[in-house]
């Protein structure tokens, strides 16, 4: 899903607004654009003497003269602080986990600060970790500053997610290719300059300090007793630092620049002692940057490696070549995109509300709701279980024994069982379909010859033997007619049938003995 995401830079001189559209795949910038912001003077139709409009009305208006037109409305707004209301710091803290070091941190920058900590927003990123301690870069601003900057945006009905500051967003900015020892990124604003600094692809400083294309512009008027505005204009027409360029101009702006040139000497030096990295080049962008000659005397006094950057960032597209003073705007925008840096100085009750972090306090009760829940469910899933397997083992048990009973082994698997109960191939392995007691009611109902009884039955699974008593050998034959007629009875034979003698005077009787094939002690095929 396509997501746009604004980057706005509220530049001194002028607004900067991108507009970049992120995906999966890669990134597309829409447009960059820019509206100068009025000059410091009265404003016009005002009477004399009434307030000044201040550096963020103006602003304001500029940035309405940018979302003026119609263009679609973004997703995702990022903004920089303006470098005058931030400061940054390096701080190192033991290696501890997230929320004691959220604790021990508040502590170090109450101590950094002349005021009450409630008084200021904060957020740190981290630069590097060994030895059990960790470093973190920490930005600090004066909570009304960031205030007014988000009513600001809000009266053009933006709502920033993130608001960080301009060198971390700058991070973005650095040629492709094999990251060097140790470069930085140099952005000379109007007021203000930025620097970021990295080692081999990991952050190492970043702050932003006082002097600019204004103090240049100041510093030409002075000598040459000109307005500020006519001293802009003859230094973007004239301006020059190289070799043959004129006198009158190169004396203003070189010692101009000596301040600048200071703070980046010891900059890169506290860098240096702390990450004990070597810088070897600076990439230079910003309005201020594009004064001929500039990167020439940065190269010489810093002993640097000093080259205009490229603003071609990889796997997105530009309609047009950026240009040095956009750089800003850009960088916002693709840290929408890349998240390189996880800075945000809109922190709790200034969360941006679709923000992760306004429910990350909350984070704490869901996973202990959650945990327990689970807890609940695999306590329940065990009992079940526990359960289950103790009534299977007891069916097991009794299906080993009726089979160890029937069948003289023992057989758990029921399907194996009733297989083998219920059809298997010897006649040992068979359930006679009626029992012994059956037989007997049966064959008593059948036998109802006359002059005969039965004395004796022997019942097996596949054979019955019948002894009785007869008045003649006769009734013998109508006794076997008889039980060839029960369904249970097939091949009925004669055994022995012999006169016997009486007994007290009683007539003599006859003896006989049958054999019978049972059948209902198999399973008939097909049934």
């Amino acid at each position: 899903m396509a997501v746009r995401i604004w980057g706005v830079d509220l530049g001194a001189h002028s607004v900067k607004l991108c507009s970049l559209v992120s995906s999966f795949r890669g990134f597309g910038v829409e447009s960059i654009d820019q509206a100068g912001v009025a000059p410091e003077i009265e404003a016009a139709g005002q009477p004399e003497g009434a307030p000044k409009p201040s550096l963020l009305e103006r602003q304001k208006a500029a940035l309405a003269s940018l979302i003026g037109h119609a263009r679609p409305r973004p997703e995702a707004v990022i903004v920089a602080l303006p470098g005058a209301a931030a400061a940054t710091h390096i701080v190192t803290l033991p290696a501890v986990d997230n929320r004691k070091l959220e604790q021990t941190l508040a502590f170090e920058v109450e101590g950094l600060i002349p005021f009450d900590l409630t008084d200021v927003a904060y957020d740190h990123q981290l630069l590097g970790q060994a030895d059990g301690k960790q470093q973190l870069l920490v930005g600090i601003a004066r909570r009304t500053a960031l205030k007014d900057l988000l009513a600001g945006l809000a009266e053009q009905s933006l709502d920033p997610r993130t608001v960080t500051l301009a060198p971390l967003a700058e991070l973005t900015l650095f040629p492709p290719g094999p990251a060097a020892a140790g470069e930085g990124i140099l952005d000379v604003g109007h007021e203000r300059c930025s620097l970021v600094l990295r080692d081999q692809g990991k952050l190492v400083f970043a702050r932003a300090f006082d002097g600019g294309g204004a103090g240049l512009s100041r510093a030409v008027a002075r000598d040459l007793n000109l307005s500020f505005e006519e001293a802009e204009r003859v230094k973007e027409a004239q301006g020059s630092l190289l070799e043959g360029a004129d006198p009158a101009l190169v004396v203003p702006l070189s010692r101009a620049l000596q301040p600048i040139v200071r703070e980046l000497r010891q900059t890169l030096r506290l860098a240096a002692s702390r990450s004990r990295a070597k810088f070897e080049r600076l990439w230079l962008t910003g309005g201020g940057g594009k004064l001929h000659g500039l990167a020439e005397l940065l190269a010489r006094d810093l002993e640097l490696d000093v080259r205009p950057l490229p603003l071609t960032p990889p796997g997105g597209t530009l309609p047009h070549k950026a240009t040095p003073e956009q750089a800003l705007a850009l960088g916002l925008a693709l840290s929408g995109h890349g998240r390189l840096s996880r800075f945000n100085l809109r922190r709790g009750d200034q969360s941006f509300q679709g923000d992760f972090a306004k429910i990350r306090g909350k984070l704490g009760k869901v996973a202990a709701l959650a945990a327990s829940l689970l807890l609940v469910i695999g306590l329940k899933a065990y009992a079940q279980m526990y359960v289950l397997g103790r009534q299977e083992k007891a069916l097991d048990d009794a299906v080993c024994s009726t089979t160890k009973i029937a069948l003289g082994k023992c057989i758990r698997d029921v399907n194996v069982a009733r297989s083998s109960l219920a059809g298997g191939a010897a006649s040992a392995s068979t359930i006679p379909k009626v029992s012994a007691l059956d037989l007997l009611t049966e064959t008593s109902t059948h036998l109802t010859v006359e002059g005969a009884k039965v004395t004796e039955m022997d019942i097996a699974t596949d054979q019955v033997e019948i002894h009785g008593e007869a008045d003649s050998f006769e009734t013998v034959d109508k006794v076997v007619a008889a039980l060839k007629g029960y369904r249970c009875f097939q091949d009925v034979q004669r055994g022995r049938v012999q006169r016997a003698a009486g007994h007290d005077g009683s007539a003599p009787k006859i003896e006989f003995n049958l054999d019978a094939h049972n059948t209902c002690g198999v399973k008939a095929s097909g049934s």
